[in-house]
């Protein structure tokens, strides 16, 4: 009996994620905002306390990857020559010189 619950409330918190048309991102970058920001970091869309960081580098935008797409955002990072590699590098460099 505690299965079949447990399964019934599974199932509707996944209709309900589904009615919300709410895109889910994670963040694949360096640590922001004193650690606010973390890889791996779960959002409901773009965060709005970062506009001004995206303001600044436009590209951080790119480490906020829809969770359908996260397997192969991952792999992208791990490829050297991948752009969003790049990107995550340049953050990473802005970030620790006194970026945001």
């Amino acid at each position: 009996i505690v299965a079949k619950e447990i399964k019934e409330v599974v199932e509707t918190k996944e209709e309900a994620f589904k009615k919300e048309k709410v895109k889910r991102y994670v963040y694949l970058g360096p640590t922001l905002k004193n650690g606010q920001y973390k890889s791996g970091k779960i959002t409901k869309d773009l965060p709005k306390d970062l506009e001004d960081y995206f303001k600044e580098k436009p590209g951080l935008k790119s480490l906020f990857v829809e969770s359908v797409n996260l397997a192969e955002a991952k792999a992208e990072l791990n490829s050297e020559t991948s752009a969003i590699k790049a990107i995550y590098q340049d953050i990473a460099k802005w970030a620790k010189e006194g970026g945001k």
